[in-house]
């Protein structure tokens, strides 16, 4: 049985070189290539440098948010509260005037508030809004188990400089 090479059509090569010119990478024709190419010369030794990262948010950079298994852990284990009633279609931060005034009433006694949101991708996610003397300012609780766009876990995040539940700056 004999094998004979095999020639690809122009069509698949022209795609192929497409999709490189589309990515960035040169392609020669076979007129110009001329073998190997030559060794580099030896690069000068100077430290690289990264780009900036972005600055962490406040409340992480403290360490004031807890992720995953201990924050689900720390949420099931958590000092029962009265509640401030559940929302079932919320959107953080335009919450309604009845329960923000009810969670600010309660700083002194403690609360606790259940919104239930949805993410931009249509997931549903549970927010927690706690207070009380024990607590610095407003302490959250997000499930986004059902998010998987959203981290898909549970994390736990302390805001002591929130003034109400609609203005939280330390949430994701």
């Amino acid at each position: 049985m004999r094998m004979l090479p095999c020639r690809p059509t122009a069509a698949p090569i022209a795609v192929l070189a497409a999709v490189l010119l589309y990515c960035g990478c040169a392609v020669q024709p076979d007129s110009q290539l001329q073998g190997p190419p030559a060794p580099a010369a030896p690069a000068a030794t100077a430290t690289p440098t990264l780009p900036a990262l972005p600055a962490l948010p406040a409340a992480i950079a403290r360490g004031e948010a807890i992720w995953g298994i201990e924050a689900l852990e720390r949420f099931e284990s958590r000092e029962p509260l009265p509640s401030c009633g559940e929302l079932a279609d919320g959107q953080p931060g335009l919450l309604p005037a009845d329960l923000v005034v009810c969670m600010e009433n309660a700083r002194g006694t403690g609360a606790e508030l259940t919104v239930t949101a949805t993410s931009e991708e249509g997931d549903p996610y549970v927010l927690y809004y706690r207070v009380g003397p024990s607590i610095s300012g407003i302490q959250m609780f997000v499930d986004s188990t059902r998010d998987p766009f959203g981290g898909g876990s549970w994390s736990e995040w302390a805001c002591p400089d929130a003034p109400s539940i609609n203005e939280i700056s330390c949430a994701v």
